[in-house]
């Protein structure tokens, strides 16, 4: 099966569904230990940087739909794989 095909088949379940397939496969996924420190390092930065009020936080509703969009703008321009 292509990841063509498997998104074809993943678009097909309920958003629930889609949400727990993609915990099960973040969950699957080990990420390399100097990347997860990095991660840490970087959130750490961020909340001293809100912290010290040197950035504001927007609401966790608008920073997803601001995502969603970027996604969705992007997965309807990426041009056609061949296959």
């Amino acid at each position: 099966m292509t990841l063509e095909q498997l998104e074809k088949e993943v678009e097909k379940l309920s958003q629930e569904e889609r949400i727990e397939l993609a915990e099960r496969i973040m969950v699957s996924v080990q990420m390399d230990p100097e990347i997860e420190a990095a991660w840490i390092a970087e959130a750490e930065r961020r909340w001293q940087e809100l912290q010290a009020g040197k950035t504001k936080s927007i609401p966790a509703e608008d920073a997803i739909k601001a995502v969603r969009e970027r996604l969705y703008a992007k997965r309807n321009t990426r041009p056609a794989r061949p296959g």
